[in-house]
């Protein structure tokens, strides 16, 4: 333990390598330190048994490299930049642990690599502009981990694969610029997407399985993230929720903006109608009553396999202004009801709905001019209406 008021200040370095550290109980301090704007150079050959780490720079700070590996019943890992830092490594691999936490203020090239981890809790936070950072996090098994910036993101990456998360996965990417998330063979239990992305930033989900048991949560993949000129992909995965809704979106989707969804398998089984709220209520898809897809936004759906537990649901609710939607005849149904709103004039829209069963209705609305457009509806098995209207109509 270096004590509060002892610094390693600018110019100094604290060096450890294949050391065997143990403690008593899990409340005691494995390693305890206080840097200004010193460095700590920390391999994976120092091993541990029991305790907790805390690491805080004070001050700006560089050139830090910090490992943990192999080490038992470790507590909590905590690294804390309260200033700047720059082409930092922190590595945590092979080790069962309750919490890790990491906290900076603004970073450049700053690296978090994380594998063969299991742990109760992860967070990580990134609170001043997080400039060239990387977050890998592999073969690891959670109960939650949130991924924060709460300023800007800019030319940086994280991804999280080969994971298990039976909780939360928390994103809050606050002005996410020309950055990625990407979530890759990975299980877990909800998805939870605030913030912005902007200007070529994307979140890509890919071969993964999100699965909801808990009846009290809205839905298991919840959106409410504006997208400009950037992309949301989730693709040959499955979403599947108990009650009400398997993803659910409250955020508008601007010029350049991008929700692709393609093989995958999405799903809501609970049977009965809900009747409490405004609507929708329930469903496998749906885009809030306030959630646009404005002019230059797309939705695109193809080879989807989509299924509702009651008539009643919707099988897709989505409201656009002028956006648009490119949804192939790939996609099929079981059950539910469409209600496709264009709120505002809209073009080059390729909807249609092939082979589905048990539908209840297909409504289709372009409250004002519908240009260069396909609706079709085939080969499928609608027991209610199905209707289409616009405001005017050319080439459609």
């Amino acid at each position: 333990a270096y004590y509060t008021t002892c610094y390693f200040y600018t110019g100094a370095l604290l060096e450890m390598s294949n050391n065997q550290i143990s403690v008593g109980t899990e409340y005691a301090w494995a390693l305890y330190l206080r840097l200004s704007s010193g460095r700590i150079m920390h391999d994976g050959l120092n091993r541990y048994t029991k305790g907790k780490f805390g690491i805080y720079h004070l001050g700006a700070t560089s050139l830090n490299y910090f490992v943990v590996n192999q080490s038992t019943d470790l507590t909590s890992i905590t690294w804390n930049t309260v200033s700047s830092s720059t082409t930092d490594f922190v590595g945590i691999y092979n080790l069962d642990i309750a919490a890790i936490d990491i906290d900076t203020a603004a970073a450049t090239d700053l690296t978090i690599d994380s594998s063969g981890v299991t742990v109760t809790t992860i967070a990580m936070t990134f609170a001043g502009v997080f400039t060239r950072g990387t977050v890998n996090i592999r073969n690891t098994i959670a109960s939650a981990i949130a991924l924060t910036t709460s300023t800007t993101a800019t030319v940086s990456t994280a991804s999280i694969s080969d994971t298990t998360i039976t909780g939360l996965l928390s994103l809050s990417m606050a002005a996410y610029t020309g950055s990625t998330v990407v979530v890759n063979r990975t299980s877990i239990g909800r998805v939870m997407n605030v913030g912005a992305f902007s200007a070529g930033s994307s979140l890509l989900i890919d071969q993964s399985i999100l699965k909801n048991t808990i009846s009290t949560y809205t839905a298991t993949f919840i959106n409410t993230a504006s997208f400009a000129a950037s992309l949301l992909e989730v693709r040959r995965s499955t979403i599947s929720n108990v009650e009400r809704f398997a993803m659910w979106f409250n955020a508008h989707t601007t010029s350049g903006g991008i929700h692709r969804f393609v093989d995958n398998i999405i799903t809501t089984t609970y049977t009965t109608r809900i009747t409490t709220g405004s609507d929708p209520v329930q469903g496998a898809i749906a885009y809030y009553t306030t959630c646009y897809f404005y002019t230059g936004a797309l939705l695109e759906m193809s080879n989807n396999q989509v299924s509702v537990g009651t008539e009643y649901a919707w099988a897709l609710y989505l409201r656009l202004s002028s956006g648009r939607i490119m949804h192939d005849g790939l996609n099929r149904y079981t059950k539910g009801k469409f209600g496709i709103y264009h709120l505002g004039a809209t073009s080059l829209n390729y909807f249609v709905v092939n082979q589905s069963n048990s539908l209840t209705s297909f409504d289709f609305v372009a409250s004002a001019a519908l240009t260069n457009s396909i609706v079709g509806v085939m080969g499928s098995s609608i027991g209610g209406a199905v209707s289409v209207s616009a405001g005017s109509a050319s080439n459609t």
